[in-house]
């Protein structure tokens, strides 16, 4: 029996959360509520979607910490109530919250003016695989804290959020440099970079959903200094641009994100209006339409579904515009000036988001590309 394809991305707005929030820097969804980490107060909360109520799960300094703590990524680590992971970059640590307390997890120290910020499990091995944004890296711990190696650090600028595949491929959002893709042994596979206007969009949270489609918060400044667009990009398991979402003023210095499934949803942290953004996740109601055309109208013969790829009617929905190319092997660029500093930016004009293309750094000239989406396979072996 044929499997059903990925259902359309809709990503239609829904409603706003802001729950006392200032400053959120990523959120989960754990056990039906959403799970924020807020800078500004050095706090973890829970955010009750139906309701809008909040409750702290931790906040300030806790044990052994110097300083305050600065949350900055979180992991749940089981199906438990209270269980998580937390990035700590005021203390250069990795905290764990369980049962109302919260403890350093991992006593393997960063490197000097190391600085973790995204976080994520491997679901096969339980390792935990953590950012260093400062030391340009992937740091890789055992279920119980130990350090076991590091990665990225040739390819990496400003590791952000890192999330994994159904095949176990990582990732990262590379502030100013795209997004880069490891095998779990931390061999480089490639980059997608985001370009308009010949302007590189720095990629800040990601997310990964049942069906690999990936999701990145994106940034760029405009052509005055004193604005930026912002947007959260969507692209397929092949690596094609499928949506874009977030439209004139939407979001100001977007963050992480995530899936809910329960809800059908995709929350994004808005981190300078200081809340959360709720979109429509799925087209339900065609998933369901092109499922039972798939069940009931599909011939028995497997192989005349050789075609129909994971995904594959994605055309119909692809913003108009974009192009789906990658480098494999290339020198990182750079913007200049962006930091992680929160602005008070926003457009005050339309702008046109279909110019938004990736590009291939081997000697092309944007201006000259294609405007047609073209298919990218890569090979780990």
């Amino acid at each position: 029996m044929a499997a059903a394809p990925s259902p359309t991305i809709e990503g239609r707005f829904q409603k706003c959360l802001k729950p006392g929030l200032n400053r959120p820097h990523d959120v989960i969804v754990h056990q039906g509520q959403y799970i924020v980490t807020d800078t500004f107060y050095n706090r973890v909360i829970a955010v009750n979607p139906a309701d809008n109520s909040l409750e702290v799960l931790c906040e300030k300094k806790q044990e052994r910490l110097s300083s305050n703590m600065r949350p900055y990524g979180i992991v749940a680590l089981s199906d438990s109530k209270q269980d998580f992971l937390i990035t700590d970059a005021a203390n250069r640590s990795i905290l764990r919250y369980t049962d109302n307390s919260c403890k350093v997890w991992s006593e393997a120290e960063l490197p000097q003016n190391g600085c973790p910020a995204g976080i994520a499990v491997d679901p096969l091995s339980g390792n935990v695989y953590v950012a260093d944004s400062q030391n340009r890296c992937i740091r890789v711990y055992d279920a119980d804290g130990r350090y076991c190696r590091s990665f990225g650090s040739d390819h990496l600028q400003s590791p952000w959020f890192l999330d994994f595949n159904s095949e176990g491929h990582i990732f990262v959002t590379d502030n100013l440099a795209g997004l880069k893709i490891f095998a779990k042994d931390g061999k480089f596979v490639k980059k997608l970079a985001i370009r308009s206007e010949n302007r590189s969009w720095s990629c800040r949270g990601v997310t990964i959903d049942q069906y690999d489609n990936i999701f990145v918060t994106a940034r760029t400044k405009g052509s005055f200094r004193l604005l930026s667009r912002e947007k959260v990009v969507v692209f397929d398991h092949t690596h094609r641009v499928v949506s874009s979402l977030g439209g004139l003023m939407q979001f100001n210095y977007v963050r992480g994100l995530c899936c809910d499934y329960g809800n059908n949803r995709l929350v994004v942290v808005d981190g300078e209006w200081h809340r959360l953004q709720l979109y429509k996740l799925y087209n339900q109601q065609q998933s369901a339409l092109r499922q039972h055309s798939v069940l009931v109208d599909s011939p028995r013969d497997e192989g005349d579904h050789a075609t129909k790829e994971h995904g594959g009617d994605c055309d119909d929905e692809m913003d108009e515009g974009f192009v789906i190319v990658s480098s494999c092997d290339c020198q990182d660029d750079s913007d200049d000036g962006d930091v992680d500093d929160p602005e008070t930016c926003m457009d005050d004009y339309d702008y046109d988001y279909s110019h938004l293309e990736l590009f291939r750094e081997e000697n092309y000239n944007i201006a000259s590309l294609t405007l047609q989406p073209e298919s990218v396979e890569y090979n780990l072996s």
